[in-house]
């Protein structure tokens, strides 16, 4: 080979030595990214996990807590009824009552009064 031969191709030889290097190294990158990104996506998958969790957790309590509160709502509405039925009573109690009064003057008349009458 002449020496301009060699020299050209000693040229392309460092030329595409310089390419591959550099395709090395970005594939280096690229898996150093990958790597970055796959631990990110662990992480995440992780942190999913954990509010799934969570989440399962609330639905719970917001079912127990309305459970709860259909109990309290039940327990209002039997006091409310008993509450009324109390005063209907207290009402019906006070008519008599006054009905009784009203019939005083009635029964304080003497039996002669009322022979006669």
């Amino acid at each position: 080979m002449e020496p301009a031969d060699n020299l050209i191709e000693d040229l392309l030889v460092e030329d595409l030595s310089e390419e591959y290097n550099k395709v090395i190294s970005n594939m280096d990158k690229l898996e150093e990214r990958y790597d970055k990104f796959s631990q990110y996506r662990q992480e995440i998958s992780e942190e999913l996990k954990k509010l799934s969790y969570d989440m399962n957790k609330l639905a719970e309590n917001v079912l127990e807590t309305h459970k709860y509160g259909i109990q309290q709502a039940d327990i209002t509405k039997n006091a409310q009824m008993e509450s009324t039925r109390f005063l209907e009573e207290l009402q019906e109690e006070e008519n008599f009552k006054n009905i009784l009064e009203s019939n005083e003057d009635f029964l304080e008349i003497p039996n002669e009064e009322v022979l006669e009458k």
